[in-house]
């Protein structure tokens, strides 16, 4: 190499600017003007001259306003992520691939054999639900297998009509959609919308053996897996009646998934009161029964109102809470019947008092609770007063009247010969022999015959052993 390329200037340096001319056939062989005889005359040193340019200020500004606008999308999309796991609301696609989804009626065809892949939406029912790791069980319906998922900040949470929901609106035995990824966190699960929910009360029927229910018009089925809740708590479907209970059922086509207890019922045992005349019970605004044609009653768990009412008590409320499964006792015996003042003046004094077999020493008037009672009366020689009365207004008076007591005794009289008219006491009460009783003490008697002589006895006395008297007639 020449010393001309070793000590080569470089002009452009100098300020000096060249342009090679046409003649110059091969511009790659330029190297320096010294190349063509030509002498460099020397020059003092002046300021480097640059050639004019452009400001780039225009081009920093461009720059700052887009990186700018680039991080305000990243910041509100990242945002939107974040918010998005815990508020439903749909996140971005620019930060994942949106897997290829599959309807779940897809599989319908397939073998129950098989597995349930990533990445592919499926039906299925939330069997429990943890608030705090934020889990789900999900059965899956297409597969018949449960699974634990994960809920996180990125997975979207729909109801049925697409809008985004908390993680806390979702419910054990919600049917969903879901779509999860190969570590089993929920990509999205969404109440779905091709999922049933009926309402079903008074009446409805439940099968517990061939598991079916229906509401009168269709038959429902439903299996093992189902799910009953009560209040977010797992219940036994033999705690339902159809006949008082309110249930929610949602499933898919003719499959009960789930189970839901809206209002179910407890039972009030009726302990009875026999004191309590024409007695009637009234339960809420739709039971009305007489207190003898009732037991047990079932109701809807809450609070119930309960009036009893009868002739000789004043009406008794009482309000009742009932749980679910509970039985609770109405003892009526708690009732205070009516009562009155019972005064008795009988027309005799030294008298023994009995009210139903009870012997009563106070002469005071009685209180007694309304209804019917026995009363008996006893004094020395005079004949026992029994009877019954029956206590219905405040106050009573009762006056008894005893009889004295009257000995009897018989008297037998014959005659010869028979056949006289026999007269008692002036009375003619028939033909001898005669036999009759007679209160005890002293009477008469008169025999009259035809063909003898009349004969009357003045003083006869019957005692408690009676009389006879044999009489002999004598011919006139």
């Amino acid at each position: 190499m020449s010393n001309n390329k070793k000590n080569k200037i470089n002009y452009e340096e100098e300020g000096v600017f060249y342009t090679p001319g046409k003649s110059l056939k091969n511009s790659d062989d330029f190297e320096s003007f010294e190349d063509f005889g030509i002498k460099k005359k020397p020059v003092k040193k002046t300021p480097k001259k640059l050639p004019p340019q452009k400001s780039k200020y225009p081009v920093y500004m461009a720059i700052a306003i887009i990186s700018g606008v680039l991080a305000f999308i990243i910041l509100l999309i990242l945002m939107k992520n974040i918010l998005g796991g815990e508020s439903g609301v749909k996140k971005s696609t620019d930060f994942y691939s949106e897997p290829t989804t599959k309807d779940y009626e897809a599989y319908s065809g397939e073998e129950k054999s098989g597995v349930s892949i990533s990445g592919n939406e499926y039906l299925g029912v939330i069997r429990t639900k943890s608030d705090s790791f934020k889990t789900l069980t999900i059965y899956n319906i297409s597969f018949e297998e449960n699974a634990d998922y994960t809920v996180t900040g990125g997975t979207q949470i729909f109801d049925k009509y697409g809008k985004g929901i908390l993680f806390d609106e979702l419910r054990e035995g919600d049917i969903v959609d879901f779509v999860y990824d190969k570590e089993n966190v929920l990509i999205s699960v969404n109440k779905s919308d091709k999922a049933f929910s009926e309402t079903l009360k008074n009446g409805f029927k439940l099968d517990k053996i061939n598991k079916t229910i229906s509401n009168g018009m269709k038959t429902y089925n439903y299996s093992e897996m189902t799910k009953f809740i009560y209040k977010n708590e797992d219940f036994d479907p033999e705690f339902i009646d159809p006949s008082i209970d309110t249930i929610t059922i949602s499933g898919y086509e003719d499959m009960v998934w789930a189970v839901t207890l809206d209002k179910g019922h407890g039972e009030i045992t009726v302990i009875k009161n026999n004191k309590i005349k024409n007695g009637i019970i009234e339960i809420d605004t739709n039971i009305y029964k007489k207190l003898n044609d009732i037991d047990t009653v079932k109701l809807n768990e809450g609070i119930h109102k309960v009036v009893v009412k009868g002739t000789n008590i004043e009406s008794f409320t009482k309000e009742i809470t009932l749980a679910i499964n509970e039985k609770v006792s109405l003892d009526l015996n708690e009732v205070p019947i009516k009562s009155g003042k019972v005064t008795i003046r009988p027309n005799v004094d030294d008298y023994a008092l009995y009210i139903n077999g009870n012997l009563e020493l106070s002469r005071e008037p009685l209180e007694l609770e309304y209804g019917s009672y026995t009363i008996e009366i006893v004094k020395y020689g005079y004949i026992t007063y029994t009877s019954r009365f029956t206590v219905d207004s405040p106050e009573e008076i009762i006056k008894p009247n005893l009889t004295k007591e009257v000995k009897m005794g018989t008297l037998t009289v014959n005659s010869n010969p028979s056949g006289a008219n026999l007269m008692i006491n002036g009375a003619s009460v028939g033909m001898t022999p005669y036999s009759c009783d007679l209160v005890q003490g002293q009477h008469s008697i008169t025999l009259k015959k035809d063909g003898y002589k009349d004969i009357t006895i003045d003083s006869i006395y019957i005692s408690e052993q009676g009389a006879t008297y044999n009489v002999e007639l004598q011919k006139e």
